[in-house]
């Protein structure tokens, strides 16, 4: 599904800073249907309507942000991404490379919930998950940067955020298949 332009406050982020460690190799350059992770990602933020593009972590072609300090995990990556941009930037997307079959209904779905709560997501699915950049969000998350690695996971960003969870309907549920190892690439649907 393609949709109209979305606003240019709202910027899509890739998540692809993580070390792959389960998968043997980088995960971005990992195929599926003939094209890259990285590819899947960023066609369906363009799918989305979303024209600008940010990959967390360096991946050469793309507009990056490294993380300020590696291997911190998402925190890690969103507090970098979030700490470079503009003012200008309402909301941001963040998906993660590794959901190849996560569809642009999801997303835009989430940016219609994004004004009215600091952050949200899909119940039991910490990513993909949408974020208002204001002060409060930002001074919860440098809180949580500057005590990582402990008690830096994905739930606890959320609930100090006070996300919104939405009900993931069940015909979709497949969407959210995260790729993690070579097994999982192999159960993705042909």
């Amino acid at each position: 599904m393609d949709c109209k332009k979305i606003d240019e406050s709202v910027v899509g982020v890739i998540l692809a800073g993580g070390k792959s460690s389960r998968m043997g190799s980088n995960k971005v350059y990992v195929k599926y249907k003939n094209k890259q992770l990285i590819e899947h990602a960023y066609l369906l933020l363009k799918r989305t309507g979303i024209s600008t593009i940010i990959i967390s972590g360096y991946i050469e072609g793309y507009k990056s942000i490294e993380d300020v300090q590696p291997h911190l995990g998402p925190i890690g990556g969103i507090y970098s991404v979030m700490s470079s941009l503009s003012e200008q930037t309402e909301n941001i997307v963040f998906i993660p490379v590794d959901m190849p079959l996560l569809k642009a209904s999801l997303l835009i779905q989430l940016l219609g919930y994004a004004h009215d709560y600091p952050a949200v997501y899909y119940e039991s699915y910490p990513l993909p998950f949408v974020i208002n950049c204001n002060k409060k969000t930002n001074k919860i998350l440098l809180n949580m940067y500057s005590q990582l690695p402990k008690g830096g996971s994905m739930k606890n960003l959320l609930d100090n955020l006070k996300a919104k969870a939405i009900e993931v309907p069940n015909e979709l549920s497949l969407s959210f298949m995260n790729i993690n190892t070579v097994l999982d690439l192999s159960l993705l649907p042909d």
